[in-house]
């Protein structure tokens, strides 16, 4: 499974559209998750159009992460799951004192389970999440590839640059 380390705000803003995301995720088009949520088409589409510009859509572990003075921290969460059959976020705080008695405790956990994160351990999905980062945080000590991609400024090609005329006025030859 990938991870992606993406700034903390690329995954708040995914938590708005969480719903959106898994739907679109599981393969439904825009107007079935327009049908299921019952918000308009053209809401769906910017929604869809959003998560693809923070560049969310594609299957993978997705953690917080923040850069100081250079130094690249990983955070513990915000946490973002996302695969074909299992779409979790877990939130950096979450309101409930044990995860146990949060209503989303089920679907983190098999999230977490089918992406082979758990290994038959009994623990609650915040260990689970805990012991991912630490896991990342060893591969990252290790090192690791960056894979550059080009700007889109270098992918347009160069513009010849444009000639003015200059408009002269019609000189007389001179009197005779």
């Amino acid at each position: 499974m990938r991870v992606k380390i993406v700034p903390r705000g690329v995954l708040a803003a995914v938590a708005q559209e969480e719903r959106i995301l898994c739907l679109y995720a599981r393969g439904l088009g825009a107007r079935q998750i327009s049908f299921i949520t019952g918000l308009p088409l053209s809401t769906v589409y910017r929604k869809i159009a959003k998560l693809k510009k923070l560049g969310v859509l594609q299957p993978g572990i997705y953690i917080a992460g923040e850069v100081h003075d250079g130094l690249v921290k990983i955070l513990g969460k915000p946490v973002l799951l996302l695969a074909e059959d299992y779409c979790a976020y877990i939130p950096e705080r979450c309101q409930y004192d044990s995860c146990m008695s949060c209503p989303h405790y089920v679907v983190h956990l098999k999230a977490l389970h089918a992406m082979g994160l758990a290994e038959g351990q009994y623990a609650e999905p915040r260990h689970l999440v805990e012991e991912l980062v630490e896991r990342v945080k060893k591969a990252v000590r290790d090192g690791f590839w960056v894979e550059l991609h080009a700007s889109r400024s270098s992918k347009k090609p160069a513009r010849a640059p444009q000639r003015r005329r200059l408009l002269q006025k019609p000189t007389r030859p001179p009197p005779v």
